[in-house]
């Protein structure tokens, strides 16, 4: 079953990158990861302004999975609070394909109307921006995930946004 989203996230190209970078370096080490996107719900068209890259402790990454422990959800949210910000979406890697598993529906974010987008090949493709190769899923009541009908969850604007590094021990400007 499908669920329906009206239109694309906007997204800083350089907030865009970094996550994909992320990905891919936990990728080369055959490792799924996670970046999660903050931004404002409450406009007319949704805005993603930080991008979060999860840090030990609080994260564990394998070949076929990437966990947050509850402290680690708990400082996210002691974050999204103080920033005014809420997750909009969550970006992750598989080995292959980009179907979005119960690992995925257990172990990290869910919530309704959490955009979560699964790049393929732990994002090496020859073009990993090609996000016609992503799937994209939407939360729904209950703690799961469908299938969004976007081909493009995001749409590129200006901009550089800030990027977070959190840990079970707090948050850090990962530029400063």
């Amino acid at each position: 079953m499908n669920a329906s989203f009206a239109s694309p996230v906007s997204i800083p190209s350089q907030l865009l990158d970094v996550a994909l970078d992320e990905l891919r370096t936990w990728g080369e080490k055959g490792r799924e990861s996670i970046v999660l996107l903050l931004g404002q719900r409450s406009t007319e068209r949704p805005g993603i302004r930080t991008a979060v890259l999860a840090e030990p402790p609080g994260v564990e990454r394998g070949p076929g999975f990437v966990r947050l422990t509850e402290r680690w959800m708990l400082r996210l949210t002691e974050c999204c609070e103080q920033l005014g910000e809420a997750v909009l979406a969550q970006m992750h890697a598989h080995p292959l394909g980009n179907e979005h598993s119960t690992i995925d529906d257990h172990h990290l974010v869910h919530g309704p109307g959490i955009l979560s987008i699964v790049v393929p090949d732990y994002a090496r493709g020859p073009n990993d921006r090609a996000q016609e190769d992503w799937a994209t899923y939407v939360g729904v009541s209950g703690g799961t995930f469908s299938r969004a009908d976007l081909t493009e969850p995001f749409e590129l604007a200006e901009g550089a946004g800030r990027v977070l590094l959190l840990s079970e021990s707090g948050w850090r400007d990962a530029r400063a």
